[in-house]
């Protein structure tokens, strides 16, 4: 037989559908525009009294296989997306068993898991087992799961995950056992953190601590700048101002005052070396990185992720504490990201790009009916000749906090250097009792006047209330000397 009618089916491989359903049509056969090169290779055979190879059956399952994995969409890891039906689907629309496809599972067994829900704009999403930022262990979560049980983004789920299937490239969640530790049939009745009630914070998170080696920085900030449950803060100051070890203690303080408050280090665009130093100083809190050297889309993903995942945390009553290390990196992130996307100039990108920094803000809240999140941000300040993006995201993100602590540049000493004049809370009144707001306004006072009156570095306000501060033993001492003299000495 000549190659045009040859059986072999090494030769039939070589040739295309056409060609194949004009043998077919040779033989006696009714080839249909339907056939696959597969099917058309077995009628040959059939029609011509031979049984189909085994090689040849091998490269038909593969067809079928790769046919599957093409109606796929694509996963987080640049992969195959576990969203494909679990059986695959042949040219001839009949659905074939994954054992006759090539497409078993690697194994039956089910495995535990436990993580963070991210979800995709399509509606299924995957469960973060590492952290927040994607690997090739995340789970599959289908968009009936997600449906079903009205999940969001940020909620921490724990289940059991069945093994990808040979054209998948993620396991798959079987059973979902919690969500955020309840129930998962419970999840859908659960407030919306967007429905809640804002509130301005009425409830001050307290810095300063009786034990020793306690932050002057601390002490500092509750009598100029306090902090309460559900305050928008930012941080600002120069480079090597002593903002990393200010956000250090901050975060260290409350980890002690305050065990029930889950505390979070935002860490964008740090150096490696910062990052390990920061969790170095925490011990229940967790320190969630993108290094500098991580790309934009990661920086973004981190972000958004850990702030979903606090907004989840205040539905369920809980009071959230995170440090946003830094604000300004991450705004760039954003801006990198939009010009690349949209294809527009770095001048014309501020108000648009911005916009998902704002939102990011906007987590900050003190719930009426629920928890609270408390953010405070590192911005670079116009004000230090910060050049341009710097100077206008502090302009345009500073606006939006309601509390600000301002460093000066560092004065060779170990603690950071806070401006006691820039440095202040707005609506103190609601988390302060009446004779402690007026002390404090009474307090700057004295330090800005003994600043204009200074004739030498030993003689200026902050210098007389650091030695103030050294002198008592609690603010309140302070406040109290405040009151009574009238003097910061």
């Amino acid at each position: 037989m000549s190659d045009q009618m040859s059986t072999d089916p090494t030769i039939l491989e070589k040739k295309d559908k056409a060609q194949l359903s004009a043998i077919v049509a040779a033989l006696g056969g009714k080839p249909s525009s339907r056939d696959t090169k597969a099917s058309l290779i077995a009628e040959i055979q059939k029609l011509s009294g031979e049984e189909l190879s085994e090689d040849s059956s091998d490269d038909s399952e593969e067809e079928v296989e790769d046919s599957s994995s093409e109606e796929a969409p694509e996963s987080s890891n640049d992969g195959v997306d576990p969203a494909n039906s679990r059986h695959s689907k042949g040219r001839r629309g009949k659905k074939i068993p994954r054992s006759e496809a090539g497409n078993d599972p690697v194994s039956d067994s089910l495995a535990k898991v436990s993580g963070f829900l991210d979800l995709r704009d399509e509606g299924y999403g995957f469960l973060r087992v590492a952290g927040f930022l994607p690997s090739k262990d995340d789970v599959y979560v289908s968009v009936k799961q997600v449906r079903q049980l009205e999940l969001r983004r940020g909620d921490h789920l724990t289940g059991e995950a069945s093994a990808p299937h040979r054209n998948e490239k993620n396991p798959s969640f079987t059973n979902i056992e919690t969500v955020n530790g309840s129930r998962p049939e419970d999840a859908a009745s659960r407030p919306k953190f967007e429905e809640l009630t804002p509130v301005s914070p009425n409830q001050q998170i307290v810095l300063e601590s009786d034990s020793e080696g306690d932050a002057v920085a601390n002490r500092i900030i509750d009598l100029v700048a306090p902090i309460g449950k559900g305050q928008r803060a930012i941080v600002s100051g120069p480079s090597k101002s002593g903002r990393t070890s200010l956000i250090a203690e901050m975060a260290c303080a409350v980890e002690k005052n305050y065990s029930e408050m889950s505390v979070l280090i935002l860490a964008i665009g740090v150096r490696p070396e910062e990052a390990t130093y920061l969790r170095s100083r925490l011990s229940e809190g967790e320190v969630i990185a993108s290094p500098f050297d991580r790309s934009i889309e990661e920086h973004i993903a981190t972000a958004e992720l850990t702030l979903e995942r606090a907004k989840r945390m205040a539905e369920k009553g809980e009071d959230v504490f995170i440090i946003v290390d830094s604000l300004t990196d991450l705004a760039k992130a954003y801006m990198a990201n939009f010009i690349s996307s949209s294809r527009s100039s770095a001048a014309n990108v501020e108000l648009p790009a911005l916009e998902p920094v704002r939102q990011l803000l906007g987590a900050a809240a003190k719930l009426d009916e629920a928890g609270s999140v408390t953010l405070v941000s590192v911005l670079t300040d116009s004000i230090f000749g910060a050049d341009y993006p710097d100077s206008m995201i502090h302009s345009e993100l500073s606006r939006h906090a309601n509390s600000e602590i301002v460093l000066n540049e560092s004065d060779g000493s170990a603690e950071p250097v806070i401006d006691i004049a820039s440095s202040r809370t707005s609506w103190v009144e609601y988390m302060l009792d009446e004779d402690d707001v007026e002390a404090i306004g009474q307090l700057r006072s004295l330090v800005i006047e003994a600043d204009l009156n200074a004739e030498s570095e030993e003689q200026t306000g902050y210098t007389q209330l650091l030695e103030l501060i050294e002198s008592k033993g609690t603010n309140a001492e302070v406040l109290a000397h405040i009151i009574k003299k009238d003097s910061l000495s």
